[in-house]
């Protein structure tokens, strides 16, 4: 997924070649090491499965979801700026705030914080532009998580 999803993102920004924004958002649950910790890797798994579907169910059908790394996860927005995909990435961490996620023995809610980052506007690369999205995601975990923030407004690396 994570080579993929660089490969897709490598694709398009040679594609636009400045000509249309490309924005990315990087989630990762949040508090999963308690999560697992207290339900287990088995509940954990359910957990990512479940914010995936939701993820997938409101974004556009030409937009990429991939797994980056652990509970870590990225979204390819084609010709959406920061504030577009904003709006989509709200929606969808909306939903994930309320769902219910539930097998025989936990019933719980989790939470997801965002970060997202434009091409060509915060980074030309797609590695500087993965960047930007991983520090605004950061910058939403220390505000108190649940949250997004944008990379061009104003969080710096």
């Amino acid at each position: 997924n994570r080579i993929f999803f660089f490969e897709a993102l490598e694709r398009e920004i040679l594609l636009s070649n400045g000509k249309y924004p490309i924005s990315i958002a990087m989630f990762d649950v949040d508090n999963f090491k308690k999560l697992n910790d207290t339900f287990g890797h088995l509940f954990g798994n359910k957990v990512l499965q479940t914010i995936v579907r939701i993820a997938k169910e409101r974004v556009r059908k030409d937009d990429l979801v991939a797994r980056y790394g652990g509970e870590e996860f990225l979204i390819l927005f084609n010709y959406l700026d920061s504030k577009n995909a904003l709006n989509v990435v709200e929606r969808i961490r909306n939903a994930i705030e309320n769902e219910v996620i539930e097998d025989k023995l936990v019933t719980t809610k989790v939470t997801v914080s965002f970060g997202i980052a434009t091409y060509p506007a915060d980074a030309k690369t797609p590695k500087e532009l993965i960047k930007c999205a991983d520090t605004a995601m950061y910058m939403a975990k220390k505000s108190g998580k649940n949250c997004t923030k944008i990379f061009s407004d104003g969080v710096k690396i």
